[in-house]
């Protein structure tokens, strides 16, 4: 409930900046699920209304470079991820606003195997894995366990755990 008071603020926040009765657009750092519903409520409460703006939620599609969206207009708010801090080291002309505390969403799953015990053990497997700044949590650990993106054969998303 903390964190879900702390996103409705933050974005409050950041829509503070926004002129009165104008379509917003914000571009998510992933799909439409529980980690962003604090977005949703404030929405269907009717809070962005209240403060007379339209707010557009759009879901995160891969290849997306949410920074590059916003700065080229694509979107008006982006949620990103620590890579934005990088983001902005390199130049970008963005504006930090808020910064919550929250673990990855990312998790690399397997069927269970004897070969598969340890993070180490991925080494010469297939991974459903992004090798971008999205993914650092999951590429620092790989490489933690001496684990680089060549080591491994990275396949496309396909949000299927099973070729069913």
């Amino acid at each position: 409930m903390k964190f879900l008071v702390k996103v409705i603020l933050g974005l409050t926040l950041i829509l503070s900046f926004v002129q009165a009765n104008e379509k917003v657009s914000l571009q998510l750092l992933w799909k439409h699920q529980f980690e962003f519903a604090g977005f949703y409520i404030a929405k269907e409460r009717g809070f962005y209304t209240d403060l007379g703006l339209e707010v557009e939620i759009k879901e995160f599609n891969f290849g997306m470079d949410i920074t590059s969206d916003v700065v080229n207009g694509k979107s008006d708010i982006g949620i990103g991820s620590s890579s934005v801090i990088l983001d902005k080291l390199k130049g970008a002309k963005i504006m930090l606003l808020n910064a919550l505390y929250q673990d990855s969403p990312h998790v690399i799953v397997s069927k269970k195997r004897e070969d598969l015990q340890f993070v180490k053990d991925f080494k010469n497997k297939k991974i459903m894995l992004e090798s971008s700044s999205s993914m650092a949590a999951l590429l620092s650990m790989m490489r933690i366990h001496n684990i680089q993106t060549t080591d491994y054969r990275s396949i496309a998303y396909s949000f299927k755990t099973s070729k069913k």
